[in-house]
């Protein structure tokens, strides 16, 4: 009988045991993946924060591509009115 208790005792402490590692196998994985989730979304922020700073900046060149066009054009029509003018200066004479 008393052998049995030794084996029962024994198998117990064994199971508990194995319980235990497992726990704290378990435990480790989710702190680790704890940090890799918050790591993760770090990186996210600072993408989101970098994507906000180009799009702004798109929308900045965008604007300045706007008005160097206006101002190409403008240039242009005036060129066109000088060449007229000198036409008109040119066939007078």
């Amino acid at each position: 009988m008393i052998k049995f208790f030794l084996i029962l005792t024994a198998v117990l402490f064994v199971g508990i045991l194995l319980l235990f590692f497992l726990w704290r196998s378990e435990k480790t994985k989710r702190k680790e993946t704890r940090g890799k989730l918050e790591s993760t979304n770090k990186e996210l922020a600072r993408a989101i924060a970098e994507q906000a700073k180009l799009e702004s900046t798109i929308q900045i060149l965008r604007k300045n591509r706007k008005e160097a066009d206006e101002k190409i054009n403008n240039l242009h029509d005036g060129d066109a009115l000088g060449n007229a003018l000198n036409g008109l200066h040119k066939h007078k004479n």
